[in-house]
């Protein structure tokens, strides 16, 4: 068989695998992702208020602000970002060990789409145009992965759960043979984002780093 049929054939069995996985968890992307929206732009719309009368020591990601403080090198930020999101995907995982604890991952999805909105609109308004450069090419799009990864996570976990409420739970080797792949997109996709702001942010940060001091 030649390579490129090959290839083309595991593109069609991916691409058919991915709008199976959407059409399986439909509903709740949809549900969850109304709510992350609506986070979102009333964090843009808080972020937008706080700015104005804070300056840029209220910025909700003291991740970056120990950054652009000088407090964290950029190793130190990839190993936060990595650690952090890491960290509460695996609480994500054990909210849902109970079918009604794991509806807790929404307040998780909701605060964290808050918090990114809301540190955007502070940095645009005290940065300008430096802060929205930021946010386009580096800030934005990684925490946006970052937020995929919660999400994907909650909504496989939280319908297994609801599923398998009286057979298996998250714990189970059922969950993670079902799930397999899926554990494995979400990792990769947290590890190229991290590298992709480790890269990318020590480049496009210098005219924060100078209005901060």
């Amino acid at each position: 068989m030649p390579i490129f049929v090959s290839k083309f054939r595991r593109f069609l069995i991916l691409k058919d695998s991915i709008a199976e996985h959407f059409y399986k968890y439909k509903k709740l992307y949809l549900l969850f992702g109304i709510l992350i929206l609506s986070a979102l732009i009333i964090g843009v719309m808080a972020g937008i208020k706080k700015a104005q009368t804070l300056d840029v020591q209220g910025l909700p990601d003291a991740t970056l602000l120990n950054y652009l403080g000088g407090k964290l090198t950029i190793g130190g930020v990839f190993a936060s970002r990595f650690f952090t999101t890491l960290g509460l995907l695996i609480f994500v995982w054990l909210l849902c060990f109970n079918k009604y604890t794991g509806l807790l991952n929404i307040l998780i999805l909701v605060y964290n789409a808050f918090l990114l909105g809301a540190t955007c609109a502070m940095l645009i308004s005290l940065f300008k145009f430096a802060g929205f450069i930021n946010i386009l090419l580096v800030y934005l799009p990684c925490r946006l992965v970052h937020l995929y990864c919660l999400l994907v996570l909650s909504v496989v976990s939280i319908k297994f759960s609801f599923d398998r409420c009286n057979t298996a739970s998250v714990l189970s080797l059922e969950y993670f043979y079902n799930i397999k792949a899926i554990l494995l997109i979400v990792f990769v996709a947290l590890v190229i984002s991290c590298i992709f702001e480790l890269l990318l942010l020590p480049w496009l940060s210098s005219a924060l780093v100078v209005g901060l001091n």
